[in-house]
């Protein structure tokens, strides 16, 4: 556990947003949604960036091209962008 927690400090302190994760980011956000998206904290970022691939990831990997399915599958790589936006808020 205690590597585990050094890896992600060591993650977050070198998190950057790339020009190709900016266009991953417009392919599936709203101007709205990216305006909050962009609140997080950099590594915060990151991470929600990470998911989001991730996600579709599994749906190229599991050869997942049903038309009804990518309505689905751009909304969970949506979730994945904005999972984290609870983090902006401050109470």
């Amino acid at each position: 556990m205690f590597f585990y927690r050094v890896g992600q400090f060591f993650k977050a302190i070198t998190a950057k947003v790339t020009e190709d994760d900016i266009i991953f980011i417009n392919n599936y956000l709203s101007d709205k949604e990216k305006e909050l998206f962009f609140k997080l904290k950099v590594y915060d970022q990151k991470h929600c960036i990470d998911v989001a691939k991730d996600i579709k990831i599994f749906f190229l990997k599991n050869n997942i091209k049903n038309e009804d399915l990518s309505i689905i599958k751009n909304d969970l790589i949506k979730a994945g962008l904005l999972h984290d936006i609870g983090k902006i808020k401050k109470i």
